[in-house]
């Protein structure tokens, strides 16, 4: 039989004016097992200011049958019952897997210690002896539907997690395939423009070689002198044969790079050495006729060796160089320095007072195919020598960067090995 404490025998609404906290608890379904009716008003009049849904049941025999449809958040039930008592209920309930997870805690008169002990051997979660204190009972009914409710809110949301991480990883594995699929389509695509890049240098070759040919021949083994006219004729073939001999030159060397086939040979070289004598001669003649200023600052004497390929090397500087003359001013200048660094490395510059680069184009002018306007110039070339530049210094283990500022001109740097004796 339910007791209550003489001082408080029911809490008034004061004391059960809890604060709920961030979990709300209202709507909680809670089963409130008793065979006396008078006990059952009690407890709901003690829990009524949560606003819980209830539902009743006589004895342990109608808890049991009832709590499977119900589903209640949380029971409370009595010990001391007919037909069925609350441990011969809490161990059906405890084993019937539609009910065994429902917390269920005692409010009974059977205070002995050993009853105690068989209730949370039978799987209560908590045990109230009668009398109890009121504003005690509702406390912890207040703490086990809050934690009942953050379970649920934490199942949830892993739930909701779940079906999250879920979607995430079919998502993943959809842009995967786009991404092998893209890339295939990437590679399929840049086979064959190396495959067409290598043949079509093939194919101009023998033609060229027969133009080039001629031109040479009819300048050294004219029976009678050539007039003006003709001279100039052929200074004109002899030049655009030159030019369609780099540019498959530089187009085969694009399609060896692509398909891994360019072959480097790494030795010591001085610095000094390979910019008198392969790269400033290389370059002389189109700075002349474009006005342009060349500044070496690199000392002459051989005493700074870098480890390259020194044919690649001179290449990747007569591409850096060609570059910042066809992008200079009328007038303008350029500048070849050399810095040591801490690392230990060697840093060759490459910069000029040219047109510059807009900010926007930097990260796309290593990238084949990729030109600027020079409105002062018409700049020949298909906009491959930059790309064949980076490909060669990073095949010898260097690195190349730019920096440019609208208007006043370029910076190219040039990190390789080297030493200085």
């Amino acid at each position: 039989m339910l007791q209550t404490t003489a001082n408080n025998p029911i809490p008034d609404n004061n004391l059960m004016n809890n604060d709920s906290g961030d979990i709300n608890i209202e709507g909680s379904k809670v089963m409130l097992v008793d065979d006396n009716r008078t006990n059952i008003d009690v407890i709901k009049r003690l829990l009524e200011p949560e606003k819980l849904d209830f539902s009743m049941a006589p004895n342990g025999k109608v808890a049991v049958e009832n709590a499977p449809v119900i589903q209640p958040d949380l029971i409370l039930m009595d010990v001391m019952m007919p037909e069925m008592n609350g441990f011969e209920a809490c161990k059906l309930l405890k084993e019937n897997p539609v009910t065994r997870d429902i917390p269920l805690f005692f409010l009974t008169a059977k205070n002995q210690p050993s009853d105690i002990e068989k209730g949370f051997s039978l799987g209560c979660v908590d045990y109230i002896a009668k009398p109890f204190i009121g504003k005690e009972v509702l406390a912890r009914v207040v703490v086990h539907l809050k934690a009942i409710k953050h379970a649920k809110l934490m199942v949830k949301l892993l739930e909701e997690l779940k079906r999250s991480n879920m979607a995430l990883e079919q998502k993943v594995v959809e842009r995967t395939a786009v991404l092998k699929k893209a890339k295939e389509e990437a590679e399929l695509a840049n086979n064959s423009k190396t495959r067409f890049l290598s043949r079509m240098g093939q194919e101009l070759q023998a033609p060229l070689n027969v133009i080039l040919g001629f031109s040479q021949s009819m300048e050294t083994h004219n029976l009678q002198p050539l007039t003006d006219e003709q001279c100039s004729c052929l200074e004109k073939i002899q030049i655009a044969g030159e030019y369609f001999q780099n540019l498959i030159n530089d187009i085969s060397d694009l399609g060896r790079i692509e398909s891994g086939n360019l072959i480097i040979g790494m030795e010591e070289f001085p610095l000094s050495r390979l910019v008198d004598e392969r790269v400033l001669p290389a370059i002389s003649s189109l700075a002349r006729e474009r006005g342009v200023t060349i500044e070496n600052q690199i000392p002459s004497e051989h005493s700074t060796f870098i480890f390259v390929d020194p044919i690649r090397a001179a290449q990747a500087l007569v591409n850096l160089l060609t570059n910042a003359i066809n992008y200079n001013k009328n007038g303008g200048n350029i500048y070849l320095e050399r810095n040591f660094l801490e690392s230990g490395k060697i840093k060759i510059i490459v910069s000029d007072t040219g047109i510059g680069i807009p900010e926007d184009k930097l990260k796309e002018i290593f990238e084949p195919f990729i030109r600027l306007q020079n409105h002062d110039f018409k700049v020949e070339g298909v906009g491959i020598g930059l790309t064949i530049a980076k490909h060669l210094i990073e095949s010898m283990k260097g690195e190349i960067e730019v920096e440019s500022e609208m208007g006043k001109g370029s910076r190219f740097g040039i990190t390789l090995h080297g030493y200085q004796k």
